[in-house]
């Protein structure tokens, strides 16, 4: 089985412990940077682990479905979970991150810059594995804002909600 591992930050108890409730997996990390948010967790995961893959997913999300884990177990390569910018939300392959720069992004970033190196770095990553002659599936093209059907008040905040059979995402900033 392929680690997972949560990123979640300080002050997101709430969050974490209803993704943790969703996931039944044995090897569940959790990665809390205190700075850089996904792309601080993938830093550390990289840094602190010697693993060749692992499954990448925010403390937002839900597991809703068994199969989900069928169908990540199904792609033996990198792949996003959806599509790109993926929201960071990907398996990671170790020999794709070692051709790259896994950049320090400062705390406090505007949402702008955030969503410009979430682009910028998971375009990097798919250029990356493909010139290592990797293909890069979307396993869940359908996971897209544009096809969101609600908003919910979910711990404290208004989100909008991300959802097929498999995954449930609650996203704060989709505005």
């Amino acid at each position: 089985m392929i680690p997972v591992v949560v990123s979640t930050g300080v002050d997101r108890t709430d969050w974490l412990r209803d993704c943790l409730a969703s996931l039944t997996p044995e090897r569940v990390t959790i990665a809390r940077p205190r700075t850089g948010g996904e792309l601080g967790a993938i830093k550390m995961i990289h840094e602190s682990t010697h693993w060749s893959r692992w499954l990448l997913i925010q403390d937002s999300c839900l597991v809703l479905d068994e199969g989900f884990w069928d169908l990540v177990g199904s792609w033996a390569g990198p792949a996003l979970l959806c599509p790109r910018p993926s929201m960071y939300m990907a398996i990671y392959e170790r020999r794709v991150l070692e051709q790259m720069d896994i950049p320090d992004v400062a705390a406090g970033l505007d949402r702008g810059v955030s969503i410009h190196y979430e682009t910028e770095w998971m375009d990097r990553y798919v250029w990356t594995a493909e010139t290592l002659g990797m293909e890069v599936p979307v396993l869940m093209p359908d996971f897209t804002d544009a096809n969101a059907q609600r908003t919910e008040f979910h711990n404290g905040r208004l989100n909008l909600v991300l959802e097929n059979k498999f995954l449930r995402k609650y996203k704060g900033t989709w505005r």
